[in-house]
């Protein structure tokens, strides 16, 4: 989803600037010519929810637009990194979608959100636009891959084949302890 949407001229390198003109230079290299117009009419400031700090390193700047046809994502990468409320971030992320889909909004600012910390030091060590895309192609693959995090609680029950509400029964405990093993330092807490 994210690299589908994500063109190699939407990937922009070496943002130094501060984090409002790192914004407008992304903006710079939208398809819509009026983005930083538009941004900056949302009289969205540093602290307020139109930028999402999501941790180590990533920033992401977005906003829905009336009767725009498609969602649009620019990426930034800066390599010595940009201040932004006492946080560095290295990767800027630029994200426009249909105000009309409040929906696809959600689920792109949770797919970025997830994705791009787990990949920042990759996505820093690229110099070319098409890796960085197959870096994030290759981050999208692999989060398609089941895991626990793409269960529901009721599945995750299921899969490890126990109560979440009330858990294991001590004789259950005990025998997956003799079967699986477990840490000395957890198992005195486990039996006791």
């Amino acid at each position: 989803m994210i690299p589908e949407l994500l063109e190699p001229g939407n990937v922009v390198f070496g943002l130094s600037e501060d984090f409002s003109q790192a914004i407008e230079r992304l903006c710079d290299h939208s398809s819509l010519p009026d983005l930083a117009v538009r941004f900056r009419s949302q009289k969205v400031d540093p602290s307020n929810e139109g930028y999402s700090y999501i941790g180590q390193g990533v920033a992401i700047a977005h906003l829905r637009i009336d009767q725009l046809p498609s969602a649009e994502l620019i990426l930034g990468i800066s390599a010595k990194g940009i201040s932004f409320n006492q946080h560095k971030v290295h990767i800027v992320l630029f994200l426009a979608t249909p105000a009309e889909q409040p929906a696809q909004h959600l689920q792109l600012l949770q797919r970025v959100s997830s994705r791009l910390p787990g990949i920042r030091q990759e996505l820093l060590a690229q110099r070319d636009a098409d890796r960085v895309l197959r870096v994030i192609a290759r981050a999208e693959q692999q989060s398609a891959l089941p895991t626990y995090l793409n269960l529901t609680q009721d599945q995750i029950g299921f899969e490890l084949q126990t109560d979440i509400t009330n858990g294991l029964t001590p004789e259950e405990a005990r025998a997956r302890l003799g079967r699986y093993g477990m840490r000395k330092r957890f198992t005195s807490v486990i039996l006791k």
